[in-house]
């Protein structure tokens, strides 16, 4: 079982409707300065979606620490993080910037799982 541990927040409004995206990831549309999902693997994760809203309504994502997020599919401990469909995190590939290293297993799509924010390259 996933517990959050102290992470550092902040707060944008949502672009789309992002009640149904809590512990998914995010990135910020600069044009609007507003947060969507981050779904490809050359999106800038801004964060990790802690209070989902609705369009327009004020949302929290975690930019650091150890926040919980949900996985797109099974990965090791320790495996490094790239935004995946769905705003789900997934493996990063050798070569492929992450922002996160997992901090336990994740036995399938969907699981909710701690993690490490951290920006790098594989």
């Amino acid at each position: 079982m996933a517990v959050q541990l102290a992470t550092l927040r902040d707060t944008r409004r949502a672009k789309v409707d992002l009640t149904t995206n809590q512990y998914c990831l995010v990135k910020i549309d600069p044009n609007l300065d507003t947060l969507e999902l981050a779904t490809a693997a050359t999106d800038t994760v801004a964060g990790v979606l802690d209070y989902p809203g609705s369009a327009g309504q004020v949302c929290h994502y975690n930019v650091e620490g150890f926040p919980k997020l949900k996985m797109g599919a099974a990965a090791p401990n320790q495996a490094k993080l790239a935004p995946g469909a769905g705003g789900k995190a997934v493996v990063a590939t050798s070569g492929q910037p992450y922002f996160a290293i997992l901090q336990e297993t994740s036995s399938a799509d969907g699981q909710i799982c701690r993690v490490l924010m951290e920006k790098g390259v594989v």
